[in-house]
């Protein structure tokens, strides 16, 4: 099957970050009327299943989803930054035409002789400035998918669950604590091995560099494959468990996000922002845990 939406949301309610003082360190942003957002995709769905004469039964069922996101108002009718940390500035920027929670920053165009970042000048006047700041990656996929497979021979059943994600960026923001520590003595990502060789940033003890700045050297490719679930079962013949007093018995091993192929750096590309306008940046997510279970079902 195939289903074409369309979605335009209105009103949208977000925490608005710009609307915390500077000496509010603790206060939480409050909660606006933003503006509207329009969605328009297609969702994919298709499934077999069939049982062989040897008794083989399988089924599989395959899903994709795909869609465009875009600003289509703002209430201030102003570009919104999203997430600031304390080590740089919005990282994010929402803005009419653009998705929401695009990053936006410096783009990063090479390493100079001190082993400093050096950046494209988008606005064309010489030295870096704000005028150079241009949208670096966008959060949104360009689909995701999922596939379910289903075996069943016998006594034995079998199945797996795959979900995956194609085009979306993460914005890495704890690569500036790993690359970037605020402590000299501070541990560091092994990436730091490489500093000052053309590759990796040269090492410094400041923390108010501009590497920092919201830039493309932290934004990465977040596309993955993940077995997010596999389990195998057998279920006892009745003959066997009546003599027991049950009227059911099934035992099984399962495993949850057993692998997963992806380039991203970080710990999990499956990465939740805390809200709309942080879509897609890591903070250094705990990753999801990879869990093994063996249980049993049992029916009187």
């Amino acid at each position: 099957s195939i289903e074409y939406f369309e979605i335009d949301t209105e009103n949208l309610i977000v925490q608005d970050n710009q609307k915390i003082g500077t000496t509010a360190i603790d206060a939480s942003a409050p909660y606006v009327n933003f503006g509207s957002v329009s969605n328009k995709g297609v969702d994919f769905l298709i499934s077999y299943a069939d049982e062989s004469s040897s008794g083989l039964s399988y089924e599989a069922s395959f899903n994709l989803s795909s869609y465009k996101n875009e600003v289509t108002a703002l209430v201030n009718e102003s570009p919104t930054a999203g997430y600031s940390g304390y080590r740089g500035g919005a990282v994010t920027r929402t803005q009419v035409g653009q998705p929401i929670s695009s990053f936006y920053g410096r783009r990063v165009t090479g390493l100079d002789t001190n082993g400093r970042f050096t950046y494209a000048e988008v606005d064309g006047t010489p030295g870096i400035t704000d005028g150079d700041r241009d949208f670096i990656g966008s959060p949104h996929p360009d689909f995701t998918w999922g596939l379910n497979l289903n075996l069943g021979y016998k006594n034995f059943d079998l199945s797996a669950f795959f979900n995956g994600s194609q085009g979306n960026d993460i914005y890495n923001y704890s690569k500036i604590y790993s690359d970037f520590p605020t402590f000299f003595n501070g541990n560091r990502s092994v990436r730091v091995l490489n500093a000052g060789t053309g590759i990796q940033p040269a090492l410094s003890e400041s923390i108010s560099n501009s590497e920092t700045q919201p830039n493309s050297f932290f934004v990465e490719d977040g596309s993955f494959i993940r077995l997010k679930t596999l389990q195998l079962g057998y279920t006892f013949d009745d003959a066997i468990i009546q003599k027991a007093g049950l009227s059911g018995l099934r035992i099984y091993v399962s495993g949850a996000n057993l692998f997963t192929i992806t380039d991203y750096d970080g710990l999990d590309p499956e990465v939740v922002g805390r809200g709309a306008q942080t879509i897609g940046v890591d903070e250094g997510i705990y990753p999801q845990a990879r869990i093994t279970t063996v249980g049993l079902n049992i029916n009187f």
